[in-house]
């Protein structure tokens, strides 16, 4: 059996710190199962303030993002680092993304179907620990709102 090419590569997402051992190897294991590796250039906008279509996430595995909104706030992130979750939760009166978020350097990225994710994240899991996930990103997604509206 060969290794998978993410294995060893998300264990250091901070979302990871909230999850215990089987909660963290459901989350790899669907990871694995829907997400698609590829490459971004420096440049390349993943998410652009105020769109509602898309519904991916990535999981930056290589590079550095930039993130900016029209608040002012700017901030840029290393690898490896989940981005995408905002927009699974309502921030405000409507499911929007509230930041643009471009490649600050050439990237390696995973990228996946937020409903494609779910649904494989509920066959690798029980539903006490789908509940802990869902949880957990909550607490990651509100963080980062926080962050960008200047509260933290």
């Amino acid at each position: 059996m060969t290794d998978h090419p993410l294995d060893g590569r998300i264990e250091g997402l901070s979302l990871m710190l909230d999850l215990d051992v089987g909660v963290q190897q459901g989350l790899i294991a669907a990871l694995k199962d829907v997400g698609r590796i590829a490459g971004m250039n420096k440049g390349d906008q993943l998410f652009s303030e105020g769109e509602n279509s898309a519904d991916e996430g990535y999981v930056v595995l290589r590079g550095s993002l930039t993130i900016e909104s029209s608040a002012g706030f700017s901030n840029t992130l290393f690898a490896p680092i989940l981005v995408g979750e905002m927009k699974q939760f309502a921030f405000g009166d409507e499911e929007t993304r509230v930041a643009n978020v471009t490649a600050a350097a050439d990237l390696e990225v995973l990228r996946f179907d937020w409903n494609a994710f779910y649904a494989s994240l509920a066959t690798q899991l029980s539903e006490t620990q789908l509940e802990e996930f869902r949880c957990a990103l909550r607490r990651y997604a509100w963080m980062h709102f926080l962050e960008l509206e200047g509260e933290l």
